[in-house]
């Protein structure tokens, strides 16, 4: 598994600008709202990097707004059973103001690197325009 993630990672330098392997990773830490205690049922976005064995960092972004964020349609049906129960759970109001974060992924043994990495990225958030 290990082998086929490094040889994954190091083939990133065939798409990018510079022709070297990409540094980090920018990806979610959930693809759901956090369930509340003792009722999650997948954790597979951050399981996967210990898994590996890489380093990753989470941190937020910025805060939930329930109101803001209410949907003015409809959703399609849920066809799996983890749909149905995650969405069974939703409350805006449970969640207003809630943190949103994101994690940053290194690769093995480059922690110090990856701090370095996320210093630049949380720079650029504080200097964007994005309203969370």
């Amino acid at each position: 598994f290990r082998a086929k993630l490094l040889d994954h990672w190091n083939k990133t330098k065939e798409r990018t600008s510079t022709g070297r392997p990409v540094d980090a990773i920018l990806c979610p830490v959930a693809p759901t709202l956090a369930p509340p205690h003792n009722t999650t049922r997948w954790w597979g976005y951050t399981s996967y990097w210990n898994l590996a064995d890489y380093p990753a960092v989470t941190f937020p972004i910025g805060h939930f707004s329930a109101e803001a964020s209410m949907p003015t349609g409809s959703f399609r049906e849920a066809e799996y059973d983890i749909d149905r129960f995650v969405r069974s759970q939703w409350c805006p109001e449970h969640y207003d103001n809630a943190p949103i974060g994101l994690q940053l992924v290194g690769r093995r043994l480059n922690e110090e690197k990856l701090l370095g990495i996320l210093r630049i990225v949380e720079d650029a958030l504080r200097g964007s325009q994005i309203k969370v």
